[in-house]
């Protein structure tokens, strides 16, 4: 089963988040969560995924949760990101 080829930009959502327990040395820091990919391709490469890190110059990259899915298939996109 070939992987499934998405040309439409991932959503993208900004938070900003504050507590008082989090110390000021985190102010400005910048996190990208990327999930649930389920066995998608963002562009070749998934150049599309890599432009969002970039263009958003993160601190911390998390990559998370259902990266593929049960239809199983290719891990190629996940392995690729």
């Amino acid at each position: 089963m070939k992987n499934r080829v998405s040309f439409r930009k991932p959503k993208v959502s900004r938070l900003e988040f504050s507590h008082p327990c989090v110390g000021g040395n985190f102010d400005g820091f910048k996190i990208a969560h990327f999930s649930d990919l389920h066995n998608k391709e963002f562009g070749q490469g998934q150049e599309i995924l890599l432009a969002c890190a970039r263009e958003t110059a993160p601190d911390l990259i998390l990559f998370t949760g259902d990266a593929v899915d049960r239809r199983g298939g290719d891990w190629g996109g996940a392995l690729n990101f």
